[in-house]
C-alpha cells in the first residue's frame, strides 16, 4: 500500500525505493520474500491447471502485511495452521502448499506443494 501511493505521488522511482528517503528497514518491511517461487514454478510444469491459483496466491503473499496468524487467516481464509506451519488451499481445494511463516522476517518459505490426495497421505509432515 505505501509502495503503491509513492509510486502515484511519483516520489517512489522504478530504480530504488531509497530515491523515496525511505530508511534500509523501512524497504525491508514492504515487502513478503516468498522462498522459493522457483518450486512453484517448477509445480506449475508439472500441474498446469493450478497456474492461475499458486500465481495469485504469490502476488497476494508477497504484497502482505502480516504480523501474526490472525492477519493471515484474515488475508487468506482457506489456511489452517498443522503442526506450526501454514497450509494454504490452492485452485479450490484441489492443491496444498504448506509454508513456514518468519513474521520478524517478513519470508514465506514454501515447504511443499502437493495433490490434495498427496498431502492426506502425511508424508509431507516428516
Amino acid at each position: 500500500m505505501v509502495v503503491q501511493t509513492l509510486y502515484r505521488q511519483r516520489r517512489l522511482k522504478p530504480i530504488g525505493f531509497f530515491s523515496a528517503g525511505l530508511s534500509f528497514s523501512e524497504v525491508r518491511t514492504l515487502v513478503v520474500r516468498i522462498i522459493s517461487k522457483r518450486r512453484i514454478h517448477e509445480y506449475i510444469q508439472q500441474h498446469s491447471d493450478a497456474e492461475a491459483s499458486l500465481l495469485a496466491w504469490h502476488e497476494v503473499v508477497k504484497s502482505a502485511d502480516w504480523s501474526n496468524s490472525v492477519d493471515i487467516k484474515n488475508t487468506l481464509s482457506s489456511v489452517d495452521l498443522v503442526d506450526g506451519l501454514f497450509v494454504f488451499n490452492i485452485a479450490n481445494n484441489r492443491y496444498r502448499l504448506v509454508a513456514h511463516v518468519n513474521f520478524r522476517g517478513k519470508r514465506v518459505y514454501v515447504l511443499h506443494i502437493l495433490t490434495h490426495k498427496e498431502y492426506d497421505r502425511g508424508n509431507w509432515k516428516s
